[in-house]
């Protein structure tokens, strides 16, 4: 179908129906398909209710984008993706390198729970690689994971695995790995 036949589809209904009763249809789209999704949490729908429930919802959202002005609708929704792009950049990490065994990497950002039997790594901490490892998550892309143990002779034989978010590689070892 046509972007050309959706809009006489769209422009027909809203002439026999009218803008209210059209609104007052979204409001029920909406809470059906609220309903398929909360039903889908407990096992008692799939994935084809909810893909039935989001036509119906996509349906007259492009009635009211259509009645109120497609463009606008139209730059509203770019703004907001990319308002969401930037929201989203904070949580992607810079581009690092995996670092090898040997390696000695500057911690550079650490999480709420880095720390060894009492001793919380801060930033700037330099410790020495045991092994690392990226594992592919569902919703995270991948994350990498490293082994540590520091260089003093106190936690020498103690390797963790911690909370780090960033580091740099301050001395490398033979070999090379990239986190792609």
């Amino acid at each position: 179908m046509t972007k050309d036949e959706q809009r006489k589809i769209q422009n027909t209904a809203l002439n026999i129906h009218g803008i209210v009763k059209q609104q007052w249809m979204l409001i029920e789209e909406c809470g059906e398909l609220l309903n398929a999704i909360a039903k889908s949490k407990r096992d008692r729908a799939g994935k084809d209710e909810i893909i039935t429930e989001l036509a119906d919802v996509s349906i007259i959202i492009e009635q009211m984008a259509f009645f109120y002005g497609e463009e606008d609708f139209e730059k509203e929704k770019e703004r907001k993706l990319l308002r969401l792009k930037e929201r989203l950049q904070k949580h992607i990490p810079k581009q690092m390198k995996l670092p090898n065994r040997g390696d000695i990497i500057r911690i550079t950002k650490v999480g709420e729970n880095a720390k060894i039997r009492n001793a919380k790594l801060k930033e700037g901490d330099m410790c020495e690689v045991v092994s690392s490892w990226k594992l592919q998550h569902p919703r995270k892309g991948y994350i990498i994971f490293v082994r540590i143990k520091f260089p003093d002779g106190k936690r020498k034989n103690n390797p963790i695995r911690s909370h780090i978010y960033e580091w740099e590689i301050v001395k490398q070892s033979k070999e090379e790995k990239e986190c792609k």
